[in-house]
């Protein structure tokens, strides 16, 4: 699953931090449910091989590199305890990517973009620590269930100045499946108002079990193509904006006694029968 050294280093120290931050000062919202909005811009980095794929065919080199993506949805939190909260929701997920294929005969270079939209609906468990009066640091580990619904294909023609005939690169990705379940990391930073709500800002790493795509590239003139297949992996890092709305935590009601009503009659004749014996 997690064939990069950084990038098992990277999560063993996440794994770590979690493991060392129990102290008492650790709280969370117990018995608030709040509704929030959330804002995803994607973070391409190749510390956690992100998407990018480089392959040599037939003398093209074919290149596939993601740029600016991002994710936005709704996210619903409760706290259970004083230490956990559990949070919830559904976001739409937009990836693009650039495509390049560089001719090695010419030194000509056909480019195109193309994007993949996705859903998912991540459960996560959260920890806090309090760093100050409103200001709290969490850390979150969960799933999430990711949804790809359609395949995406495109045709790019290129021109160059000293051909003839265009060049056409031609792009086509299939879904391995239409939905996935990946693990997701989080670790951010909460200002809290008491009347305005909560301001969040952090990192989020998601990560698949499994690549998403099967991508084709096709270059080719009249008289020469090439060809490649190569499977789109859709990690990716991101810059987390979060904003929650107040609310007030729900107060737990007590329990009243329903009254027997069994009991409540046979106390009655009893007492009906000690006056009547009392009158005598």
């Amino acid at each position: 699953m997690f064939q990069n050294l950084s990038e098992r280093i990277c999560l063993v120290a996440i794994l770590l931090w979690v493991g060392l931050s129990f102290p008492s000062t650790m709280i969370a919202q117990e018995n608030v449910t709040t509704v929030g909005i959330q804002f995803k811009p994607m973070i391409p980095n190749q510390v956690f091989r992100s998407t990018s794929s480089e392959v040599s065919e037939n003398l093209v080199d074919f290149s596939t590199k993601p740029t600016f993506g991002y994710a936005f949805g709704m996210v619903i939190r409760h706290g259970f305890t004083e230490n956990w909260s559990v949070e919830g929701g559904i976001n739409y997920v937009k990836r693009n990517f650039r495509l390049n294929a560089a001719d090695q005969r010419t030194g000509f270079i056909a480019e195109g973009d193309f994007g993949l939209v996705g859903y998912e609906m991540p459960v996560l468990a959260l920890l806090y620590v309090r760093l100050a009066d409103k200001l709290y640091m969490n850390a979150a580990f969960g799933l999430s269930l990711d949804f790809y619904p359609s395949d995406v294909a495109g045709v790019y023609d290129q021109f160059p100045e000293t051909a003839q005939d265009s060049i056409i690169l031609r792009q086509e990705s299939v879904r391995r499946s239409w939905i996935q379940v990946a693990g997701l990391a989080n670790l951010g930073w909460e200002y809290r108002t008491e009347e305005s709500g909560y301001f969040y800002l952090g990192g989020s790493f998601h990560r698949p079990f499994n690549p998403m795509y099967i991508s084709s590239m096709r270059y080719s003139d009249p008289a020469f193509y090439a060809q490649t297949n190569s499977l789109l992996n859709s990690s990716y890092l991101t810059l987390d904006f979060r904003y929650f709305f107040h609310e007030d935590p729900v107060k737990k009601q007590k329990k009243v006694k329903k009254p027997n009503k069994v009991k409540e009659y046979k106390k009655m004749i009893k007492d009906r029968e000690k006056a009547k014996k009392s009158s005598e």
